[in-house]
């Protein structure tokens, strides 16, 4: 028996993939990531709530509803010094996300600052903490709970949530 193999032709194959960098100056804040709740499917039993850890960046329902895709709590970044004083706020109002339905709000805000802070005091959705890190540049991250009517109709929701920070 012959066989014979002939040779594949050369097939070129690309990908990419995207690059980025936050740059921070002193005494400053940048956001890094948006908080992202991923896609929600409303099942015959109706909505819930979607709980969005800061620490891990994981969603938790104890509703019916179906969660997909990657959810990603929101970040920052600051530049102060070691052991400098910091003072986070985020809004004293919840979050008011809108869309093609009626609103959809986030709220019980929540605050992880480690491990970059060493947080001593958080009262009224503010945060008092040292920065930890040797160059003073630090990140912390906001999560919250979405609360989803059973009757939201379908589409796109979208807010803003503005985060303070005092240097001291």
């Amino acid at each position: 028996m012959l066989c014979l193999f002939a040779p594949q032709a050369a097939q070129a194959q690309s990908a990419s993939a995207e690059a980025r960098v936050t740059v921070v100056r002193p005494l400053t804040l940048v956001k890094i990531d948006d908080m992202d709740f991923g896609a929600i499917a409303i099942g015959n039993s109706g909505g819930g709530q979607v709980t969005l850890n800061p620490a891990t960046s994981e969603c938790s329902t104890a509703s019916s509803m179906g969660l997909q895709g990657q959810c990603r709590a929101a970040s920052f970044a600051g530049y102060g010094a070691w052991l400098m004083r910091v003072r986070i706020s985020v809004p004293q109002r919840d979050i008011v996300l809108e869309g093609p339905g009626d609103d959809i709000i986030v709220d019980a805000l929540t605050l992880n600052t480690s491990p970059d802070l060493w947080t001593y005091r958080t009262r009224n959705r503010t945060a008092s903490g040292l920065i930890l890190t040797t160059d003073g540049v630090f990140e912390f991250r906001l999560g919250g709970r979405l609360n989803v009517a059973g009757d939201q109709a379908p589409g796109r929701y979208s807010g803003e949530v503005v985060v303070n920070i005092e240097y001291q």
